[in-house]
């Protein structure tokens, strides 16, 4: 009985799984056929697409360097150009009248002259001609004919030239040709094997993308795509091994027959496993029971077989596990929710005390986060000069915005200790949060530095809400004189730790109140479910500052105009308040 029970789960199984693959299979090679033209041509327009992009990203640069002083400067801080002259013809000679090079980068003389000698074949504006020489492009391109003649000349690193001799392999060759199909770009010895195809295309006008099969110097089967990139007369050309596009399918007949083998052998066991024990013996789920009872969680039945009493001891062990994973995930909430109202406790330790009177300015601050542990954070410190003021807001809340707070509060204490400048400030500042972050986790921050004895200030805004200046003094305060601080705008804290900060100088008066806030305020929602708009904000903040009222007084009538706005019970995001007014 066994035996036979046996050889039916295996022809069965056997017969089923074999149409299955072969129709699998099938229908994969198809497909898979499909695919490979797809995937090289779209990568082949990619390619074109990113090195048109450099081409025209370098074109527009260049215009600007023809007509900035400060052209070495800009080449010195951009990342790819690395050489930009511009040559004229005057009086039958060549004259190079611009000259700039990067400090990093060797001129190769060599190279520069092949690309000058080039000069006396552009005839036509706008005519380029360039080639590459490893990761380096060199192009010239005319500019003018008339009086004279004008080409601007430029060495640039290329990330497509860098690509595409970083991936060169013996079974896949990216190649850029110009119209006429001399190279430019890619490997000059591989690029002797696609001879008989490239010869045939001399002529040819590339105005469209191709694919197809062509054979190479070996008579081998390869798999071309080719892009044109109109506005600078090249064309990219892919070719692909026809064995490697297609090895996979020796992978899938390998992996096909594995899993029939490792199938029939998991139907062997099963088969020999259900032959033999037919069913559990119900004294097994009664001593189970009894255990449980007892206390015993990891008491488990051994099930076999499909009758009543084994899926009643599928059940029972089901349930069993159950009971066990609800009563760890009790103890395991019950240690979290701990554990987050201590860190809730020392996050709270990060913030300075609500109100604070300086010699020369009163600050007072708030902040509601949206869970037990928030992102935004406020703080205030003063030196022997200053008082130093800053409120940021990290990306998301709850324990790793939490965590970046933590963060920004030492680096800021410690900053304090130094003596440094603003920009000084924030750039150590950055450099904590970019080793602390690693780049996942930004924040947006605005940090003002107010001279105690005239009133002279200075702030860098890292992408954070523009704080805004009433000016007290005013018999009536209207909306339409506030000042807004974000003059320049730098990069999110932990963004970057090469983004350079710009101090911008104010002069702040008597009177004057300073409003610092976290863009959490547009995310308070009404019975409608409509979100606070900034207008309604605005709008708000003038009536309340028309008051007239002591700043205390104030910073409570803006809070309790927002939260009586939000009528939801959670908050989407946290809300942080910080004013200052100049004594």
């Amino acid at each position: 009985m066994k035996t036979k029970i046996i050889l039916l789960l295996l022809s069965v199984v056997f017969f089923s799984t074999s149409i299955l693959l072969f129709m699998v299979i099938t229908t994969f090679k198809k497909d898979k056929i499909s695919y490979v033209y797809e995937v090289i041509t779209s990568q082949t327009a990619s390619i074109a697409n990113q090195l048109n992009t450099e081409l025209e990203s370098l074109g527009l640069l260049s215009l600007g360097l023809s007509q900035k002083n400060n052209a070495q400067q800009i080449i010195n801080d951009s990342k790819y150009l690395k050489y930009f002259s511009v040559i004229q013809k005057i009086e039958s000679k060549n004259e190079i009248v611009t000259d700039f090079t990067s400090s990093e980068f060797i001129k190769d003389e060599s190279q520069i002259q092949k690309l000058t000698d080039e000069f006396e074949n552009l005839s036509v504006v706008d005519q380029k001609i360039l080639f590459s020489n490893d990761k380096l492009v060199y192009q010239i391109v005319l500019n003018q004919l008339i009086p004279n003649k004008v080409a601007t000349l430029f060495v640039f690193e290329s990330e497509v030239a860098n690509q595409i001799v970083s991936s060169q392999k013996n079974d896949q060759y990216t190649f850029v040709f110009s119209n006429a199909l001399q190279l430019v770009i890619g490997d000059t010895s591989a690029v002797r094997q696609f001879g008989q195809y490239l010869e045939r295309k001399v002529t040819k006008k590339w105005a469209e993308s191709e694919t197809g099969l062509i054979k190479n110097s070996n008579n081998e089967n390869w798999i071309y795509s080719s892009s044109p990139i109109l506005g600078a007369d090249l064309i990219v050309i892919n070719f692909v091994s026809e064995k490697k596009a297609f090895s996979v399918l020796k992978q899938i007949y390998f992996k096909s027959f594995f899993s029939l083998i490792l199938i029939l052998s998991l139907v062997v066991i099963i088969g020999i496993i259900s032959a033999t024990y037919l069913t559990e013996k119900l004294k097994s789920l009664t001593a189970a029971t009894q255990k449980v009872i007892a206390g015993d969680f990891e008491s488990e039945v051994i099930v076999s077989g499909s009758d009543e009493i084994s899926m009643l001891s599928v059940d029972f062990n089901h349930m069993v596990k159950q009971i066990k994973r609800l009563m760890s995930e009790t103890a395991e909430q019950a240690r979290m929710e701990n554990e987050l109202k201590t860190a809730q406790l020392v996050q709270e330790n990060l913030f300075p005390p609500e109100s604070h009177s300086y010699s020369n300015c009163t600050v007072v601050g708030y902040c509601k986060p949206a869970t037990e542990c928030g992102g935004d954070w406020w703080f205030h410190s003063e030196d022997n000069d200053s008082v130093n003021i800053i409120i940021a807001d990290a990306t998301g809340h709850g324990v790793p915005a939490a965590l970046m707070t933590s963060a920004i509060k030492s680096a800021f204490v410690l900053t304090s200790k130094l003596k440094l400048t603003s920009e000084e400030t924030i750039t150590k500042i950055n450099e904590a949060l970019c080793e602390v972050g690693r780049n996942k986790v930004m924040m947006t921050a605005f940090y003002i530095r107010i001279n105690k004895k005239t009133n002279s200030a200075e702030y860098i805004n890292s992408s954070h809400e523009a704080p805004f200046i009433l000016d007290i003094n005013s018999d009536v305060v209207d909306k339409n004189n506030f000042v807004y601080l974000n003059d320049k705008v730098s990069a999110r804290l932990g963004q970057s730790s090469e983004t350079i900060f710009t101090a911008i100088p104010i002069q702040l008066k008597s009177k004057q109140r300073l409003f610092l806030y976290t863009d959490g305020i547009f995310d308070l929602k009404n019975s409608d479910d409509k979100k606070l708009t900034e207008r309604l904000f605005h709008r708000k903040v003038t009536e309340i500052a028309n008051e007239k009222t002591d700043i205390h007084t104030y910073s409570k009538n803006i809070r309790n105009f927002i939260f009586d706005y939000h009528t939801h019970k959670n908050l989407e995001d946290d809300v942080t308040l910080c004013h200052i007014e100049i004594s």
